[in-house]
């Protein structure tokens, strides 16, 4: 069972959104954010809103990490639970526009065990 805590954010149009994220620190200047969304909110609501929620999120993260990882695990009907990495072109802290794709196999595993780890410690 992942442990998430639930972060109210703005959207695009500054209506109130919410998400959940599990933050795991992979070193001291980068930090990996897992994201998924609650229930009753679909995925494309996210991806609509992505470069906005990012940077919110960015903000709120350790101001000392350097890298900033985002990576949204979605429950799909065919599929059980997917991960997608979202990458971000950012200007001056603000991210301008963003690609998303499924997270590979071996990222996808390395993260597993540094959540597993996480919610041991």
């Amino acid at each position: 069972m992942h442990s998430f805590r639930k972060v109210s954010l703005k959207n695009r149009l500054g209506d109130a959104m919410d998400v959940l994220v599990h933050p795991l620190k992979v070193s001291a200047g980068h930090i990996y954010l897992l994201l998924t969304l609650p229930k009753n909110t679909h995925a494309s609501m996210f991806a609509k809103n992505a470069e906005y929620i990012a940077h919110q999120l960015r903000q709120s993260c350790e101001p000392l990490a350097q890298g900033f990882s985002l990576i949204e695990m979605r429950n799909e009907k065919e599929k059980s639970e997917v991960w997608y990495d979202w990458k971000f072109n950012w200007v001056a802290g603000t991210p301008v526009d963003s690609q998303c794709s499924v997270l590979s196999l071996q990222k996808k595993s390395y993260l597993s065990d540094l959540l597993k780890e996480s919610l041991v410690a």
